[in-house]
């Protein structure tokens, strides 16, 4: 597995919701364009072990695709797929099971809302009273910062919906007591693919895959 560089975030176009059966969630953002240093999202949430695949990505032009995620379990698998550009499935890497990082990311989500404070894009934060954890997602598909409002704090949702807050959008995560994170992942397009899908295996909880075709 070759290093990876790093990259910056951008903003992109919501690709699609799937519903996997009851209680499995799908959410696709194409937030990177190839060769931009810009990625996508796939947040997935699954009650069991469940492969889910993500939609077609294009990687025309790219050597690479790096990944990285947020996971609220250690039991993750992740593949990529790869297609021509006829959509012709070319064959797919190994299954890996990431090596999570040993610093949980659960203790560094802030605790408690700020009023008047500015929340960058898919900024975490904890809410003690019902244990929920909510992202930052004002602007969706667009992610841009927000500032909280000056003076009331939300009424929390906790159905996995979201709250308007200021300038701020939070989406519901549900209650997670562990946050992990992995060290950057690379796959090689060494077959010059055009299309890539990823493939997740993944016991109850939320993963949040980051990535980008380079």
């Amino acid at each position: 597995m070759e290093s990876s560089v790093g990259y910056s975030q951008g903003s992109g176009t919501k690709i699609a919701t799937h519903q996997f059966g009851t209680g499995v969630e799908a959410i696709h953002h194409q937030r990177f364009a190839v060769g931009t240093g810009k990625a996508q999202m796939m947040q997935i949430i699954a009650p069991a072990v469940v492969p889910l695949a993500s939609a077609l990505q294009n990687c025309k032009s790219a050597g690479r695709i790096v990944l990285s995620a947020l996971c609220t379990t250690d039991g993750v698998g992740m593949k990529i797929n790869f297609f021509d550009e006829k959509l012709i499935n070319m064959g797919s890497s190994d299954l890996i099971e990431p090596i999570i990082d040993l610093e949980a990311a659960y203790s560094a989500v802030p605790t408690g809302w700020v009023l008047g404070t500015t929340y960058g894009p898919l900024e975490l934060l904890k809410i003690a009273a019902n244990s929920h954890i909510y992202m930052q997602v004002a602007g969706d598909p667009d992610f841009v910062e927000g500032v909280s409002d000056a003076s009331t704090e939300p009424v929390w949702p906790t159905d996995g919906s979201t709250i308007a807050d200021g300038t701020c959008v939070w989406k519901d995560l549900g209650i997670i007591t562990n946050l992990k994170t992995t060290p950057l992942i690379v796959f090689s397009n060494s077959m010059g693919a055009s299309f890539f899908s990823i493939t997740l295996i993944t016991v109850a909880g939320t993963i949040t895959v980051f990535g980008d075709a380079v």
